[in-house]
């Protein structure tokens, strides 16, 4: 995607292969990651993120072709988290899925959605085969007993690159 003019605080980068199976060993590690980052609190909606993007690729991506990767990246700035997963297959019309949710016998389509609500923004490239996601690192501040509470601000927006 996008390189960013930012830098970041550290960087989470795999590649794996485009199998359902090679992607649990990697959400185990970004957990670890995500926790160790300090950023437990966000651990659920990254690790979701992640998950529904990276089924998205394997199953979407370029199954046909069992040498084809995908790449996760997480990067963790001073007051956001960038989650981008990317494929090397054709894309999809993530246009398309803008124009409303699937009905509730559809079995699938519902992964923008989730993005959506678990990312205060959601950006593709315009072929559609990487998906950038932003979410808000939480702020601490002291509650009135003088503990550090975390609060996060809720913005949603998609666009693309």
């Amino acid at each position: 995607m996008s390189s960013s003019r930012r830098k970041s605080i550290c960087k989470f980068s795999r590649e794996i292969a485009l199998r359902l199976e090679a992607a649990e060993p990697l959400y185990v590690e970004l957990r670890l990651f995500v926790q160790s980052a300090g950023l437990a609190s966000l651990c659920f909606s990254i690790e979701l993120l992640a998950r529904e993007c990276l089924n998205n690729a394997v199953i979407h991506g370029a199954p046909a072709d069992a040498d084809n990767t995908v790449g996760l990246t997480l990067s963790v700035g001073r007051k956001w988290i960038r989650l981008t997963v990317e494929d090397h297959g054709p894309g999809f019309r993530w246009q398309k899925t803008r124009e409303g949710l699937p009905d509730s016998v559809t079995p699938s389509g519902r992964g923008l959605q989730i993005c959506m609500l678990y990312a205060e923004r959601v950006r593709f490239t315009r072929s559609g085969n990487a998906v950038e996601m932003w979410l808000e690192k939480p702020r601490e501040r002291d509650d009135q007993d003088g503990r550090m509470q975390c609060e996060t601000r809720t913005r949603r927006r998609i666009d693309s690159a």
